[in-house]
């Protein structure tokens, strides 16, 4: 618990939120210069089969008892002995002449291989994503805030921060220390896209966090919630996860909304956990994406965290 709250709050609310939980975050601060972009698809290259094709039969002989060669495979056949065949493979038959054996098809052509994902991630066509951040400049997630100019967020491995990762590289608020105080600060996924999704589709995330407060402060509370867009970013709806692992006691107090006064993560997960989101509602949209937002104390005279470590995202 803080000591001596103080007894003003700035409270600065950033966009608006509508009746169906929807936000647009406008007027927040946009995403940072040179932080988007987008991994590229692989695509198997189609096979096409050999262009052999048989032409007609071989002219006879210029008797009646000599019998025209075979045909041949192949553009433009060759002719018989005797006679030669024209380009339609149209030769004059002899007397008693034998039609030439008729040209065998190319090998069918192979297909190439599906599109896969790399191996440190990237969207997946079709349904679904997968990013555990191993390269941060392949598929590239972007960052942004929702207010003000502080953003602590960086992409790599961290140093001497909390325990060590399930793998290589993650995002986290400060790689090397705590987040800031008076920060409203998000990072976003690269659009995907659940349009041929069937069934259910689930986002694991794998993370750490500890933001300062503990778990009874209030109103000066730190954490961090997530949102979902379906529409290409134009508009963002909260997420509850499946099970509901935010913490329901005292909500968020932070400087900027989203977060203040919500429920999300608050505290300490006490080491790394997995959280699950059931994104099936969204089954048949295009363009996809989530956002991760922290949420730092109103007020700068207040301590800070760590903050938030993601190590693997995966939507599938």
């Amino acid at each position: 618990m803080r000591s001596s709250p103080i007894l003003f709050v700035l409270a600065l609310a950033i966009g608006c939120v509508g009746s169906d939980g929807e936000y647009s975050f406008g007027g927040g601060g946009g995403p940072l210069p040179g932080d988007d972009g987008t991994g590229g698809d692989g695509a198997g290259d189609d096979g096409t089969g050999d262009d052999g094709a048989g032409d007609g039969g071989a002219d006879g002989g210029d008797s009646g008892t000599s019998s025209g060669d075979g045909g041949v495979t192949g553009d433009d056949q060759a002719s018989s002995d005797e006679g030669v065949t024209t380009d339609d493979s149209t030769g004059s038959t002899g007397d008693g002449g034998t039609t030439g054996d008729a040209g065998t098809t190319g090998d069918p052509g192979t297909t190439g291989d599906d599109t896969t994902t790399s191996d440190t991630g990237g969207a997946i066509p079709g349904c679904g994503a997968s990013w555990d951040f191993a390269d941060c400049n392949l598929d590239p997630w972007l960052k942004g805030n929702i207010g003000g100019a502080l953003n602590s967020w960086a992409c790599g491995d961290p140093g001497g921060v909390g325990p060590p990762g399930p793998n290589t590289g993650m995002w986290a608020t400060n790689l090397y220390g705590n987040y800031n105080a008076q920060e409203g600060s998000y990072i976003q996924a690269p659009m995907f896209s659940l349009a041929d999704c069937v069934g259910s589709v689930t986002m694991t995330i794998t993370h750490w966090y500890d933001f300062a407060g503990g778990a009874h402060c209030t109103p000066f509370c730190d954490g961090g919630v997530v949102y979902i867009s379906n529409n290409g970013g134009a508009t963002w709806t909260y997420l509850t996860p499946t099970p509901n692992d935010y913490y329901t006691v005292w909500p968020i107090g932070s400087m900027y909304t989203p977060p203040d006064g919500m429920n999300g993560y608050r505290d300490s997960s006490g080491g790394w956990t997995t959280s699950t989101f059931d994104l099936s509602p969204y089954i048949g949209a295009d363009e996809v994406s989530v956002r991760f937002i922290l949420g730092g104390p109103s007020l700068g005279i207040y301590p800070v965290a760590p903050g938030w470590y993601i190590d693997q995202v995966t939507i599938q």
